[in-house]
């Protein structure tokens, strides 16, 4: 197989990302994407409450109507969450959004188009990058030599700069 940075169908990436600008770029991407699919889910889980008042209004019983919209606009916002970071990177490049936006991209360590597991185990460990508010994650990012978090650790992926 032809490595992603040489790969003609896939662009190339920049192979050292360690400057001050790589740094601002990412945690300026994980910012906008945790803002977009935040505004998203709002959407989502309040049209779902709208739905439950509705149905309150037409004679269900109040309790069991909003919390079943709620469950139901929470369950949509996991799927949203789900779709924006591993679906979508999975089938557009290895970028979300924001990542798009921003010039970056998933690739993995042997530069080759990240597997479809490898998008779930970082979606998975964000979980871990988000504890004590981010902090995890944050050290991972500035500490380790690719510029990983524990999401990227264990998937053995990284993000990239693409080329210009």
């Amino acid at each position: 197989m032809v490595p992603l940075a040489n790969h003609p169908d896939r662009g190339s990436v920049e192979r050292a990302p360690a400057t001050t600008s790589y740094l601002a770029r990412r945690f300026g991407q994980i910012a906008l994407d945790a803002v977009l699919v935040a505004l998203l889910g709002v959407v989502l889980v309040g049209s779902a409450l709208a739905v439950g008042l509705l149905l309150a209004r037409l004679g269900a019983a109040l309790f069991p109507a909003l919390l079943t919209a709620t469950s139901c606009g929470l369950a949509l916002t996991m799927a949203l969450n789900w779709w924006w970071h591993v679906w979508l990177p999975s089938r557009r490049g290895g970028s979300t959004v924001a990542m798009r936006w921003l010039g970056l991209r998933v690739v993995g360590l042997d530069g080759e188009p990240p597997r479809l597991g490898q998008y779930h185990a970082r979606w998975l460990l964000v979980v871990v990058d988000w504890l004590f508010f981010g902090l995890v994650g944050i050290v991972m990012i500035i500490a380790t030599p690719r510029h990983q978090r524990v999401g990227d650790v264990v998937a053995r992926t990284r993000v990239a700069l693409t080329a210009p």
